[in-house]
C-alpha cells in the first residue's frame, strides 16, 4: 500500500508574507503617533475655526473666525459676530457652532452707511467679530466666504479687539 504525503512547504505562503510584512508597518506607524503626541505644546501652533452662517439677501455665507489653538483655554465668552447689512435687506441665521468653547452670539443691524445695489447687484455688507479671551493677545482671522462661489474677503486683528471686514455678497 502507498500513501502520498503532502510537500513540505519550503517557503513561507504568500498570505503569511503580507501579514509579516505589514508587521513592522505597523509597528512604525504606532511610534510615530506617539512620538507627535509626545512634542511639547509649544513646539507648533495648528489653528481653529468657527463658522457662523448667514443668510442676507436671500444668498448665504460662511463667517469664518479663526485663532491658534490657546484660544480653546484663553477663551472667557461667546464669540460676538455683529454684520451689518443696507437698510431693507433681509437677513437670518443659518447655523453657528460651539465657537471656541462658548458659542457664537449673531447680530443684525441696517446701516444707511452701506449699499444694497452698488451698480454691481451686489450687497454690502460689514462683519465686526470681537473674541473675548483672557491672557495675552492671539491673533484672530475674520473671512467672509458667500456660498455662491463669490470673492473671498478678509480682515486680521487680535483677540479682546473688534475685527471688522466689508465686502459685497
Amino acid at each position: 500500500m502507498t500513501t502520498a504525503t503532502a510537500p513540505i512547504p519550503t517557503a513561507m505562503p504568500h498570505r503569511a508574507r503580507g501579514r509579516r510584512a505589514a508587521a513592522p508597518l505597523a509597528f512604525v506607524l504606532a511610534f510615530l503617533a506617539f512620538a507627535l503626541q509626545a512634542l511639547p505644546a509649544g513646539a507648533s501652533y495648528g489653528w481653529c475655526r468657527t463658522d457662523p452662517i448667514v443668510r442676507i439677501g436671500g444668498r448665504e455665507a460662511n463667517i469664518f473666525v479663526s485663532s491658534t489653538t490657546p484660544i480653546l483655554d484663553q477663551a472667557v465668552a461667546p464669540t460676538i459676530v455683529l454684520v451689518s447689512v443696507p437698510l431693507g435687506v433681509s437677513t437670518e441665521l443659518v447655523a453657528t457652532d460651539p465657537g471656541f468653547g462658548f458659542g457664537e452670539r449673531v447680530f443684525f443691524v441696517q446701516s444707511l452707511d452701506l449699499r444694497a445695489n452698488d451698480g454691481t447687484g451686489r450687497i454690502e455688507v460689514t462683519v465686526a467679530v470681537l473674541v473675548p479671551a483672557r491672557g495675552a493677545a492671539l491673533p484672530v482671522l475674520v473671512e467672509f466666504v458667500p456660498s455662491s462661489g463669490g470673492p473671498p474677503a478678509s480682515g486680521e486683528g487680535v483677540t479682546n479687539q473688534w475685527v471688522s471686514v466689508t465686502t459685497g455678497l
